[in-house]
């Protein structure tokens, strides 16, 4: 699969699964359409699984388990992005533009996940 329709099918899940925690998803940036987004290197989050990160004090229902799971298959995918956008050269804006959005998506699912009670 091409990087960029990697980064694409990523992004799409990364929607579905906010979506599904009912959080809102990170709109796209304007630049997508018009090409013209600012070249911010592409940086990924170093984001551990919930489960083993000591500061997430994640309930144990069904319910936060859940927002969990979504939370670390967010996080995954937005990571995931950032290599993908890394070894375009860093140089694709769409790429770095979709990278940073799933940073911010896999910051409100975490919040959501270890804040859950």
């Amino acid at each position: 699969m091409a990087p960029r329709d990697e980064i694409r099918r990523l992004d799409q899940e990364i929607e579905a699964a906010l979506t599904g925690m009912g959080v809102r998803p990170t709109p796209p940036a304007a630049c997508v359409a018009t090409a013209s987004c600012e070249q911010a290197a592409p940086v990924a989050m170093s984001v551990k699984p919930a489960q083993e990160d000591p500061t997430c004090k994640a309930g144990t229902s069904d319910t936060c388990k859940d927002a969990c799971t979504l939370s670390d298959s967010i996080c995954k995918n937005a990571d995931r992005i950032c290599v993908l956008a890394q070894q375009l050269g860093g140089t694709d804006a769409y790429a770095n533009e979709t990278c940073a959005r799933g940073n911010t998506s896999c910051t409100a699912a975490r919040e959501r996940c270890c804040g859950c009670m």
